[in-house]
């Protein structure tokens, strides 16, 4: 019982650490952009009201040409 709850434990921090990470890396590209596009950032401690898009990659159709 003990290794399964130490094994979990592991799991949780993982995937916290991983989770942090990603917005760390979220958050150093957006102010990458920003910083590119010469906007200002935004003032440390706030936050934007607007939800965040996502990127979604989507297949273009393919048009069938009849002869």
């Amino acid at each position: 019982m003990e290794v399964h709850q130490t094994e979990f434990l592991h799991a949780v921090v993982l995937a916290g650490a991983v989770a942090l990470g990603m917005t760390a890396w979220e958050n150093s590209r957006e102010e990458a952009r920003l910083h590119a596009s010469g906007t200002p950032a935004r003032a440390a401690g706030t936050q934007s009201t607007g939800a965040k898009q996502s990127h979604v990659a989507v297949a273009a159709r393919r048009i069938e040409l009849q002869p």
